[in-house]
């Protein structure tokens, strides 16, 4: 990862971000896929594989507009949903965590500074 901040120094990148590999956090996420990958992959392979293919050649167009799903299908497209929505959210957070963080102004040093509050009276 140096060649990527070697690249990007001139960028505007500020100096205090540094891109390091995080190789427990990478082998989770690989795991994270791989397990999702099979535990969505398996049932509709299985479920493909016990087709019976003479007898769909022979509805033909009689089994086009058919649903063949169950209720396990639409467990599963349901829950593949809510996921994205949960994955989509933190992502979102996050975003607006990084922003306010990035446009806090960091130069003013804080143990210089002096905040007054002043409460007006209600009918001013």
């Amino acid at each position: 990862m140096h060649w990527f901040d070697l690249s990007t120094k001139d960028v505007g990148k500020p100096y205090w971000i540094q891109f390091t590999m995080d190789y427990n956090v990478f082998g989770t996420f690989a795991a994270l896929c791989i397990c999702s990958g099979l535990l969505f992959g398996l049932a509709p392979a299985r479920r493909a594989s016990r087709v019976n293919l003479i007898e769909v050649l022979k509805e033909g167009a009689r089994s086009t507009g058919k649903h063949r799903g169950g209720k396990f299908a639409a467990a599963m497209v349901i829950f593949q949903f809510a996921l994205t929505l949960v994955r989509l959210t933190g992502a979102g957070i996050f975003v607006h965590h990084l922003l306010l963080t990035l446009t806090a102004n960091r130069s003013v040093p804080s143990d210089q500074l002096m905040t007054a509050h002043i409460d007006f009276p209600d009918s001013r």
